[in-house]
């Protein structure tokens, strides 16, 4: 009887992968930017929110000059993120003073989807702010904001950031993977 060698290769790779143990793949996270990050003065009370990317928070002293920012992300079409764990991080500011820490909100949008890009001032932000959800502190170590099930009915996801615990200024560049972003595990 005589074996050629690919014979010999063939039995070889049949004899190893028969022998691996079976893992269970973990499926690997995924990195949502957000869709829209508008930044609401209160200083320009009726003014149109500021659309272009950046992201800031800001309070200083008791005057009217804080800075808000709503902040969307969109789930793509056929709910892919439920039974899903979303992840809020922040991360990499390029502008962060004083207690370099903010608050969020779950906002909720008057037309169910996200607030109104064409009419949102901050005297009209299209929406309100539901419940706070969380405090961070830019820096502290870990870059979690905080961690939930993702939404099953396929609706994208609204946060409102503003400053909390005194003055602070905290800007980013969501253009350049900077700032709140959501991670789906």
């Amino acid at each position: 009887m005589k074996f050629s060698l690919s014979t010999f290769i063939i039995a070889t790779l049949a004899s190893v992968s028969f022998a691996a143990p079976l893992e269970a793949r973990q499926a690997t996270p995924t990195r949502v930017n957000p869709s829209v990050v508008a930044k609401a003065y209160e200083s320009a009370p009726t003014m149109a929110v500021t659309v272009d990317g950046y992201g800031q928070t800001s309070r200083y002293g008791s005057g009217s000059n804080s800075v808000s920012s709503l902040v969307y992300f969109s789930q793509p079409p056929g709910s892919p993120w439920s039974g899903k764990r979303c992840n809020l991080r922040f991360s990499d500011p390029v502008v962060l003073s004083g207690s370099k820490t903010f608050a969020v909100f779950e906002f909720i949008p008057s037309n169910g989807v996200t607030f109104d890009i064409s009419k949102a001032t901050w005297n009209q932000r299209t929406g309100y702010r539901n419940r706070e959800l969380a405090t961070f502190k830019v820096g502290e170590g870990s870059d979690l904001v905080y961690s939930y099930p993702c939404p099953t009915d396929g609706k994208g996801l609204n946060f409102e950031l503003t400053s909390s615990n005194g003055d602070s200024e905290i800007q980013w560049n969501s253009n350049w993977n900077q700032g709140l972003w959501l991670q789906v595990v």
